[in-house]
């Protein structure tokens, strides 16, 4: 392929992003906005390859994505449709990755007081910990499984052998816990119960539940999956900033890549689904919406 072909395919913008986006991130890497809460040029490049008129401003940008880019009220990720996007996954890749929203995120290497494994589904599940087992570097005081009680839909969690064994998300993390961990007394479940609009709890949800349970302030490691990571840190950082004295904590994550999703149809709409709830949540937590 000549160079020209290879510019027009793989913009030098993309080029210059993609070779960093090898490298392990620092968290703050994976947030949307900067510093000074504006938009990181990753995300707009986002607008400008899709050709999304959602301007240049954080808020500008929310409004767009709360109306255009969410999944409907009671969707999961699974069923939804296919965004009109889909055919531009290669352009949207590298701003995705220098984003942190597809690479795998390596723990910080050291203690960390607690362990906290995001409810999934079961094969995500498993993968976290199958993920935590492979780094040796760490090591953990309390293990807990932040989940809910979402039933088991064999059409995302099979055929994980747990799919026929547990009624709902947190059964099967228990079992999980069980399973990795057996005999450890350090291992808890927080399941938080469905939500009477039939909502499955969020992280937030789950996140909240387990503070009102008085752990005290200390170092935490959350374990996530891409391309859930950057939102899911956002949101156990504004927790904890909320609950906990500033200054009287560390919070860390990681968690493997998103290769299980480059197999569905409509992966480019969960993603966008996730970039948009992750601003959100960023903005909410600054304090910037009304």
């Amino acid at each position: 392929m000549s160079t020209a072909t290879s510019s027009r395919r793989f913009p030098l913008w993309a080029m210059a992003i993609a070779l960093c986006c090898s490298l392990p991130r620092p968290a703050a890497a994976l947030s949307l906005l900067d510093a000074d809460g504006n938009p990181r040029e990753e995300l707009l490049q986002v607008g400008r390859v899709l050709g999304l008129g959602w301007g240049s401003t954080a808020r500008s940008i929310n409004a767009y994505a709360q109306a255009h880019l969410l999944r409907p009220p009671h969707r999961e990720r699974h069923r939804m449709a296919n965004s009109p996007y889909e055919n531009r996954w290669d352009d949207l890749q590298p701003a995705l990755e220098a984003l942190g929203m597809l690479q795998a995120v390596d723990p910080p290497p050291g203690h960390h007081d607690h362990l906290l494994l995001m409810g999934q589904t079961i094969p995500m599940m498993r993968g976290q910990l199958e993920f935590i087992r492979r780094r040796r570097e760490i090591s953990f005081g309390r293990v807990t499984f932040l989940s809910g009680r979402r039933p088991i839909d064999p059409a995302i969690d099979g055929p994980d052998r747990l799919t026929s064994l547990a009624k709902d998300e947190g059964e099967a993390a228990q079992m999980l816990l069980d399973e990795y961990f057996p005999g450890d007394g350090r291992t808890s479940t927080v399941a938080v119960p469905m939500h009477p609009d039939g909502r499955r709890p969020n992280t937030r949800d789950t996140v909240r539940a387990w503070l009102a349970e008085g752990p005290e302030p200390s170092s935490v490691l959350v374990v996530s999956t891409n391309p859930f990571i950057p939102y899911q840190l956002e949101t156990v950082r504004g927790e904890l900033a909320r609950a906990w004295p500033e200054g009287s904590y560390r919070l860390a994550i990681c968690g493997d890549d998103v290769h299980r999703l480059y197999r569905r149809g409509n992966r480019v709409a969960i993603l966008l689904d996730c970039l948009a709830r992750q601003l959100y949540t960023e903005l909410t937590y600054r304090g910037e919406l009304d």
